[in-house]
């Protein structure tokens, strides 16, 4: 009988992560009303742009997502939201990863509580729901974990080089789809030292050294192979128009104390009572409200006590606070682009494994204990908080953005159904063309976006390429779009795409 509750108890734990992912599938099919600028402009532009071995300039050179759109584009073809399936995905994948890490530290009963608390993060269920590359860190990271958790540090084989070359490949890969990823990489390195020496295998050996170059050679092959792929690979560098590059985004590190300041007080307003910094529209957010103040106090509290009396591993809660702190200061040292969430959200990643540590300590106690039985509860309110503020989500996602599109995917009822009405226009001779003034004239406006989606739409379906036409609103001739244009600064670019022409 108890084998039977064994087996059920692992079949269902099992089920949880995919329950997860539907929740966030429900989140996300609520915003395929509206379409935002940014994923536009990374799940659309700058990915076809990529396809033609182009960059559009320094700031979107997020190429690791942009790569990972194109192969999905050419293997199973282009709609403007398949974006979402792909983010879904990697989603599906971070929450198998954490179920598996989870469900070695303790049981299928106790595991579901952090990775619930994980699942339905307000934070993480909205911007998992963009096509923008916000947010992928914290999945990519959970990979990343898991996939050096089944490393045999004791007595390595093939099979264990090749997870260690994997490792540096997703790690690599990461980095190039949002550059937030790099500040996990010292907590990865600490929790990689911590697992060889939980192994027995000492730190300082040929075969650590062996396992240490797969994964540099797992890091170094995608990087190769991108600055291998494109023409423009001076723009990864840098580009000298918009002073960014690989790595670096829309962001420029420096120090000014003030800014600094002012970027670590926006991301605390993002987490502690409203997300209204830039792409972050949440309005309940993780540590908003007093269940989750209160949950938060306790899980600190427990914390702190554990690492004080040597009952949880400090190498592991050293790790956590070390991400924690890396997130908040490191992108906040930003001197150029708006400050925000999106920016730290590998805060949140520490806060979860700290959760985890905390979590774990609760589910191996026999005894109740007034104070077991209090930290418990109290910790308990944070998965029921994040589950209470999931129809809050869902809202926020589907509530008309400040970073919508408001042109060329606007021009009918959704954006899917305004892409129809462009390409039944292209499909009858017509090109695009900008708004025209009360004189007749042709006023500036962006191409840029509704001509990769409609170029994209036919090269990634099997269409037939045609040439795009467009009233060139700097000359008044008829031109045919190609990349080359913005490329050649004959129409203009910039780093923020809703602010300019």
């Amino acid at each position: 009988m108890r084998a039977k509750s064994n087996r059920a108890a692992r079949v269902l734990y099992w089920c949880v992560p995919f329950v997860l992912a539907a929740v966030q599938w429900w989140i996300s099919e609520r915003g395929l009303n509206q379409i935002r600028y940014e994923e536009i402009a990374e799940a659309v532009r700058s990915v076809y742009w990529l396809d033609h071995r182009l960059l559009y300039d320094g700031v979107y050179t997020n190429v690791g997502w942009y790569g990972t759109l194109l192969i999905v584009y050419k293997l199973f073809g282009f709609s403007l939201f398949t974006g979402k399936f792909v983010r879904l995905a990697l989603h599906l994948a971070g929450l198998l990863s954490i179920a598996s890490i989870l469900r070695r530290a303790m049981n299928e009963r106790a595991a579901v509580v952090p990775l619930a608390l994980v699942g339905l993060s307000p934070t993480l269920l909205y911007f998992d729901s963009l096509e923008t590359s916000y947010g992928l860190d914290v999945m990519y990271a959970a990979i990343c974990l898991r996939l050096l958790i089944a490393i045999d540090y004791a007595r390595p084989a093939a099979r264990d080089f090749w997870l260690a070359t994997g490792v540096g490949g997703v790690a690599m890969i990461a980095a190039m789809s949002y550059p937030a990823f790099l500040v996990y990489a010292p907590s990865l390195a600490i929790v990689a030292a911590w697992l060889a020496q939980r192994a027995g295998a000492p730190l300082v050996s040929a075969t650590n050294t062996r396992l240490a170059l797969s994964g540099l050679v797992g890091l170094a092959m995608p990087l190769i192979a991108v600055f291998a792929y494109v023409r423009t690979p001076r723009l990864l560098i840098y580009d000298p128009e918009t002073q960014a590059g690989l790595f670096r985004a829309g962001g420029q590190i420096g120090f000014n104390a003030q800014q600094l300041w002012t970027s670590m007080r926006v991301v605390a307003h993002d987490l502690f009572v409203q997300g209204a910094s830039y792409y972050d529209e949440v309005s309940r957010p993780d540590f908003a409200g007093p269940l989750a103040i209160a949950g938060l106090c306790a899980l600190v509290a427990t914390v702190a006590c554990l690492a004080a009396t040597r009952r949880v591993d400090r190498t592991l809660v050293a790790a956590a606070a070390l991400l924690l702190v890396t997130s908040a200061v490191a992108p906040s040292l930003s001197t150029q682009g708006e400050p925000g969430l999106r920016r730290c959200t590998g805060a949140l990643a520490a806060y979860f494994a700290m959760f985890g540590l905390a979590w774990q300590f609760y589910a191996a106690r026999r005894e109740r204990t007034l104070w077991i039985t209090a930290g418990t509860v109290l910790c308990l309110l944070l998965p029921i908080d994040n589950a209470l503020k999931v129809p809050s989500v869902a809202d926020d996602v589907a509530t008309p953005s400040n970073f919508r599109n408001v042109d060329w995917f606007a021009i009918d009822v959704t954006p899917i159904a305004s892409l129809d009405r462009l390409l039944a226009q292209l499909d009858k001779g017509q090109g695009l063309s900008c708004p025209r003034d009360d004189e007749n004239r042709v006023t500036p406006c962006r191409y840029q976006e509704a001509f990769a989606a409609m170029a994209g739409y036919r090269e990634w379906n099997g269409y037939p390429t045609v040439d795009i036409h467009a009233a060139d609103w700097r000359t008044g001739d008829d031109i045919i779009l190609s990349p080359r244009l913005w490329l050649d600064h004959h129409f203009p670019t910039c780093t923020r795409i809703e602010h300019c022409h």
